[in-house]
């Protein structure tokens, strides 16, 4: 059974249709004769149970429904070709619109080798990492996405789903309700674990597993530069690589560090109003020691009270702030500081911010219904001053109703 992560179907989804749905200028078009078919012989406008009898195990089972749009997800993780794949079905009116594939911890190497196979598939001579899109005479999509996991998502453009996408688009005001049947999955391995551990691991991953050594929250520590870590090739591909350091405003100004792929969706994370890239670093190690050189004038933490209830500096100049920081840090940092000014605002979907926050425990209540009047970083914000942190959650198996 796999893991379901706290509403990010949902959110992975609508971030999968909106890009597919923009023009499609750099698709490749496949040969009519060349369907596109997905793994398992699983085909895009297979039923519920066309799709399940592929399958010897059970699926965990989900539905999310919006003004009348509802859409049924089952979730599975399968072997195939020697790598674990978490896989996502997505169906409207009983016909399969949308699957995604997802491969994890799998090496760039392996990423190019899966991406090639795929290729060499539909008869594409020129499947690169910029250019991983695919569209047959069907006006079936494929879009491939690399990073941290490998994904592959199926869509089907001419379902009659897309024609009332707009409405799942803007559901806030709206009634949500929340069932915790009591199952936590580990994000990492997939079994069952009665205590998640730092957001999703069990006990065991969370010893071991390099997604959850210490230098994820203390970057300083990290030594992916000197080929140590609890998985040498998973550090060398994440945190060997460029990462920023920022500085962003979600209570006050505060300072950050994120791989180099993860902006701006690091900033909307934590609910920031703006940011700004600081400096530019080689590998993770060098972005904690900047971090620490810093944390004398900027928390690194977010006031999440303040945040959510919108009490956030305005009067503040971020690039200003940066060039400031010149002198401050010491020169064999300061070399990093990026020729980057560009300054990036966000707002959020917040009808009505709370007056004082309380923050809902799903282990203490596990069911609930609400009014959702806003979702800003982790949070959903209801209209009776609670709030919920979405990202603790990751690994709980939800039942999620609009």
């Amino acid at each position: 059974m796999l893991i379901m992560f706290a509403l990010s179907p949902k959110t992975r989804f609508r971030n999968i249709i909106n890009q597919a749905l923009k023009s499609t200028p750099y698709f490749f078009f496949i040969n009519a004769n060349k369907s596109i078919s997905l793994i398992k012989n699983l085909k895009l406008g297979d039923s519920i149970n066309e799709v399940r009898k592929q399958f010897s195990n059970s699926p965990f089972i989900n539905s999310y429904k919006s003004k009348g749009l509802k859409r049924t997800i089952l979730l599975y993780q399968i072997k195939s070709a020697g790598q674990k794949v978490k896989i996502e079905a997505h169906f409207y009116k009983n016909i399969l619109f949308f699957s995604k594939c997802n491969f994890s911890q799998v090496s760039e190497s392996e990423q190019n080798n899966l991406i090639r196979l795929f290729g060499e598939k539909y008869g594409v001579q020129s499947l690169d990492f910029e250019n991983k899109n695919i569209i047959d005479a069907s006006n079936q999509c494929v879009k491939i996405n690399t990073g941290s996991e490998l994904s592959i998502n199926y869509i089907q453009l001419n379902n009659p789903f897309f024609e009332k996408m707009q409405s799942i688009m803007e559901v806030i005001p709206c009634e949500i309700e929340f069932n915790y049947g009591g199952q936590i999955n580990c994000v990492s391995c997939g079994k069952k674990t009665k205590t998640s551990f730092a957001q999703g691991f069990c006990y065991s991953c969370f010893m071991n597993s390099p997604q959850a050594s210490p230098c994820i929250i203390r970057p300083e520590l990290c030594e992916a530069h000197l080929g140590k870590g609890r998985d040498v090739e998973w550090e060398e591909k994440y945190h060997n690589v460029k990462h920023y350091v920022y500085l962003a405003v979600s209570s006050a100004v505060k300072v950050g560090i994120t791989n180099g792929k993860n902006l701006p969706y690091r900033w909307i994370d934590q609910g920031a109003s703006s940011g700004i890239i600081l400096a530019e670093v080689p590998y993770r190690r060098l972005a904690g020691e900047i971090e620490v050189a810093l944390k004398e004038h900027f928390t690194d933490k977010t006031n999440w009270r303040k945040m959510l209830t919108n009490q956030v500096i305005t009067d503040v100049d971020l690039e200003e702030i940066k060039w400031e920081l010149e002198e401050t840090l010491p020169s064999d940092l300061s070399q990093y500081l990026s020729e980057q000014d560009e300054i990036t605002e966000i707002n959020y979907p917040v009808l009505e911010y709370p007056t004082k926050v309380t923050s809902i425990n799903l282990e203490k209540i596990p069911q609930f219904r609400k009014k959702l009047m806003g979702v800003k970083g982790q949070y959903f914000l209801f209209d009776d001053n609670s709030v919920i942190n979405i990202r603790k959650y990751t690994g709980y198996n939800l039942e999620i109703n609009f």
